[in-house]
């Protein structure tokens, strides 16, 4: 579906209001997240929001109940109830990190990303992660005799891999099969 999104010609402008929408302190992974539970497109979230902003409106995330496979389509309900913005939740709470931001999705689906996360620091990046020298040795390892040297340096060097290795760690931790992973 990301790929679909991020080739869509609308996505320069939806991107774009995306970026404002943030830099005016409204929460937009929430906008998102709200939308894909309520089957909603991404256009419409964004466009219902920006549409409220420009208003003065509060913001709202379009929610519309997904449809039932094979129903016909409905028309969405009124926008719901305004989703948070950052300072609302916790006025104290410093704003994430671009690396933060740019790291929620999949990968990151019930890992412990910290607000502040900084992947440019390997070092503190595993140590806010909760990645110990030993597990970083042990995961380093599995990837070296799952992958040919070149991929290993590849990956391990990558921006992204404290994160996948935090990953590996709690697939590891719960017994699960890190190596074939």
């Amino acid at each position: 579906m990301r790929d679909a999104i991020i080739a869509s010609t609308a996505w320069p402008d939806i991107a774009a209001a995306m970026g404002h929408l943030d830099a005016r302190g409204i929460d937009v992974a929430r906008i998102l997240l709200d939308a894909h539970v309520a089957g909603a497109g991404v256009d419409q979230a964004v466009a219902a929001v920006t549409t409220a902003a420009a208003a003065g409106a509060p913001p709202a995330a379009t929610t519309a109940p997904a449809a039932a496979p094979g129903a016909a389509p409905t028309a969405a309900p009124a926008p719901a109830a305004s989703p948070p913005v950052r300072e609302a939740v916790d006025p104290w709470a410093p704003p994430a990190s671009v690396d933060a931001k740019r790291s929620w999705g999949p990968l990151t689906e019930g890992l412990s990303v910290p607000r502040d996360l900084d992947l440019s620091d390997r070092t503190k990046a595993l140590e806010q992660l909760g990645v110990n020298r030993l597990a970083h040795a042990t995961i380093v390892g599995v990837v070296k005799d799952a992958l040919p040297e070149t991929q290993v340096g590849l990956l391990v060097g990558s921006r992204q891999w404290p994160l996948l290795e935090a990953r590996m760690d709690q697939i590891r931790d719960q017994g699960g099969p890190a190596q074939s992973r």
